[in-house]
C-alpha cells in the first residue's frame, strides 16, 4: 500500500492537484463523464471499498510473484537434472513439457503426448524427470490412463 501511494504522491509533487492529498486514499466518491455518478461513464469503487481492494491487489501481486518463483526455481531444477539439458530425447521433450506446465497444470498423459506432438513411449518418459524431481505428481495411481498434476503451482492458484 505503501508504494502504491507513494507512486500516486510522486508525480503529483508540484503538478496540478498537489494540493488535492496526493499519496492519500481519497475520502469521497468521484467519476469520469457525466454530472454525477448516476449518469457518468465511469465510477470506481465507493470510498470505503478502495482500501480493501488495495489490499486484494497486493496480496494477488505477491501470490502472480511467487507463481513466477516457483516456475523459475523448478525450471533451474530441471535443467540441473541429470538429462533435462539434453538436445534430444526425454530430456528435451521433459522441458518442453515444463514449459506447457502454466498452459496445463494437470493433465492425463494422453494430453501431453498430444502437445508434444511426439510418441506415447516419449511423452512417459518426458514425465519421468518432473516426477523424480517432485515437480510433477501422479494424480490416478494407476498404471493406464494416468493422470498428472503440477501440484505447487495448482496450490499456489488456489489459495
Amino acid at each position: 500500500m505503501r508504494l502504491l501511494c507513494d507512486a500516486h504522491r510522486l508525480p503529483m509533487n508540484g503538478a496540478r492537484g498537489a494540493s488535492k492529498q496526493p499519496g492519500v486514499l481519497r475520502r469521497s466518491q468521484n467519476w469520469i463523464g457525466g454530472t454525477r455518478p448516476g449518469n457518468a461513464v465511469f465510477v470506481p469503487p465507493p470510498p470505503g471499498q478502495v482500501a480493501p481492494l488495495l489490499a486484494e491487489l497486493e496480496r494477488y501481486i505477491h501470490d502472480a510473484t511467487a507463481v513466477a518463483s516457483l516456475v523459475a526455481a523448478d525450471r533451474r531444477r530441471l535443467l540441473a537434472a541429470p538429462r533435462a539439458g539434453e538436445g534430444a530425447g526425454s530430456g528435451a521433450a521433459s522441458l518442453r513439457l515444463f514449459a506447457l506446465f502454466p498452459l496445463m497444470p494437470r493433465f492425463p498423459i494422453e494430453q501431453a503426448h498430444l502437445k508434444l506432438d511426439t510418441t506415447f513411449p516419449t511423452a512417459t518418459a518426458a514425465v519421468k524427470p518432473l516426477q523424480q524431481l517432485g515437480i510433477a505428481t501422479e494424480m490416478t495411481g494407476q498404471k493406464k490412463n494416468r493422470s498428472f498434476s503440477y501440484q505447487g503451482y495448482v496450490e499456489l492458484l488456489t489459495r
